[in-house]
């Protein structure tokens, strides 16, 4: 069950009791899993994940921000939630299958063995091959409850060579650049389109340009919409390069 307390109604310790409470009438488990936690959620990510606690439900939480300030990370595994730490998707079912057996690890993230080592801002952690990624699926019903029903995220890449000191994206996601094959991507979004109807991708990929396969990504979108598809595309740009994006100068 995706539920988003910005759009539906606040998480609230009655309707984590009554979630609760129906899974155990149907013989199952419920375990909350509070995704994305970012710096400016996460306060209120704290929060629910220990009401939930108060409620006897087992709760695991991840993001960038529980990813990269071990403090954050330190207190709610001393409050008994367990943690998900960096990209941790090639061990999903792992993570599954600890829910559904009532024996969640205090903390998960990729071994050596689970993917490739590379250098973050201070030590080398291991990432998964995006190449190999699965795609995410949101179902149709939950994105109407949104304003614009048909727009989707996608990252393309992930990964950043630089160690600005004002960000987190080279501790939780390492300094190498990782590509998504373009060819499969375009297929994704292709189909997207025509089963179900999305017409805008924001790409949230922290450096986009530093991907070496972005140009391939560009194309294919150029292509698809010459095909026909009307689709529409965001992305973030450095504001540096736009604003000399009209000059004549060496950075233009």
């Amino acid at each position: 069950e995706i539920f988003d307390e910005k759009v539906q109604t606040p998480v609230t310790e009655a309707l984590l009791r009554g979630w609760r409470d129906a899974a155990e009438a149907r013989g199952e488990r419920f375990v909350l899993m509070v995704c994305g936690v970012q710096t400016a959620t996460w306060p209120r990510a704290r929060d629910i994940a220990l009401l939930a606690k108060r409620c006897g439900v087992d709760v695991i939480a991840g993001g960038v921000h529980l990813s990269a300030h071990g403090p954050s990370l330190e207190f709610l595994v001393s409050c008994g939630v367990s943690v998900g730490v960096g990209e941790v998707e090639t061990i999903w079912d792992r993570i599954v299958d600890d829910c559904c057996a009532g024996t969640l690890a205090p903390i998960y993230k990729l071994g050596p063995e689970d993917g490739l080592r590379v250098k973050s801002g201070f030590e080398d952690i291991t990432v998964p091959e995006l190449e190999r990624m699965p795609y995410q699926y949101v179902p149709p019903t939950a994105m109407r409850r949104y304003l614009n029903s048909k727009h989707l995220f996608i990252d393309s890449s992930r990964g950043c060579p630089f160690i600005c000191s004002f960000c987190v994206v080279k501790n939780a996601f390492g300094r190498s650049m990782r590509s998504r094959e373009p060819s499969e991507l375009l297929a994704w979004m292709a189909d997207k389109h025509d089963r179900d109807g999305v017409r805008y991708f924001g790409f949230i990929d922290d450096n986009f340009v530093r991907n070496p396969r972005h140009l391939e990504v560009l194309e294919g979108i150029a292509k698809l919409r010459a095909g026909g598809r009307k689709l529409q595309i965001g992305l973030m740009l450095d504001v540096e390069s736009s604003c000399y994006a009209t000059e004549e100068s060496p950075r233009g």
